[in-house]
């Protein structure tokens, strides 16, 4: 009888299946290609004194060719281009402005969008989908300089040109994985960047949602900072900002390959933006500010 008990016990707790930890990521093959879309659109509403409350929204769409040239012990170096740069702003405070990097070359910033765009970069990435290095800016750099630009271009250029090569802004495109295999319902952390113009760090908590097929699905929730002491330049001015903010975060990737097929995110900042003293400010000036930023990005492999 005691036997037969344990027999039955035994049938009941192999009755149940548990799930088993998958290992997610990135499986990089040479020579394989992928195409990405991307569509940023940004609201922002700041209370400047002695001006009122000014809206400005834009919107910027870009697209990323990715080859993989090689694969590293950690993951893999990637050739990526930006085929085309669009960006479009609407301001109460400078008016409706539209550069293009297929636009008229006698405007000066799209002569900035066409030498930004079709210049290969090499970027090292992990198997994790950690973007650790970007390699020939200076290739996009020296185009720029070469460009007949008077010099407050060319400064607002290089601004421009370091936030669109930056590792945090290619990270944009890529999830980022687990360390270790995950469940259905695991969690785990990761970090990145929103692409404004200060400082900032977004701390996100994906979680693998479902399994079906090939397809994983996993959704994010984060927390954005900002450094209160970090200087930064906005329109010239040396600035700090203190802004905190929240951002949700919805992909779908390939199980096999680790590719994700379509990403979305909502991001909400509220806070302030001191600009500081100097030049023609004789004090520090507080502007509050609030941001809504959507990002909706596809892929195709």
């Amino acid at each position: 009888m005691k036997f037969l008990k344990l027999g039955v016990l035994f049938l009941i707790a192999t009755a149940f299946t548990f799930p088993k930890p998958t290992k997610i990521g990135y499986n990089f093959k040479v020579g394989s290609t992928v195409e990405w879309t991307q569509n940023v659109k940004q609201s922002m509403k700041q209370s400047i004194p002695g001006m009122g409350d000014m809206d400005t929204n834009t919107e910027v769409k870009s697209g990323l060719s990715v080859k993989v040239l090689e694969k590293t012990s950690t993951g893999a170096k990637l050739e990526v281009i930006i085929p085309k740069l669009t960006v479009d702003i609407k301001s109460a405070m400078i008016g409706n402005v539209s550069l293009d990097s297929e636009g008229d070359q006698g405007s000066p910033f799209n002569k900035v969008m066409k030498a930004m765009t079709g210049t290969p970069l090499t970027l090292t990435i992990s198997a994790l989908g950690v973007v650790e290095k970007v390699e020939g800016v200076d290739k996009v750099k020296a185009a720029i300089e070469a460009l007949a630009l008077d010099a407050n271009v060319k400064a607002a250029a290089t601004q421009v040109v370091d936030q669109f090569t930056a590792p945090s802004y290619f990270q944009l495109y890529f999830i980022q994985y687990p360390t270790v295999g995950v469940e259905t319902g695991g969690t785990w952390k990761s970090s990145y960047a929103a692409l404004v113009n200060f400082p900032n760090d977004i701390q996100i908590t994906s979680t693998l949602t479902k399994i079906d097929g090939k397809v994983l699905t996993i959704d994010g929730d984060g927390t954005l900072t900002t450094p209160k002491d970090k200087q930064f330049n906005a329109n010239g001015f040396k600035a700090t900002s203190d802004i905190t903010g929240r951002m949700a975060v919805k992909s779908k990737a390939n199980l096999d390959t680790g590719w994700p097929s379509e990403l979305k995110s909502v991001s909400e900042l509220k806070g302030n933006i001191k600009i500081l003293a100097g030049g023609q400010l004789p004090e520090d000036m507080d502007v509050p500010t609030e941001m809504t930023i959507e990002y909706d990005q596809a892929v195709k492999q």
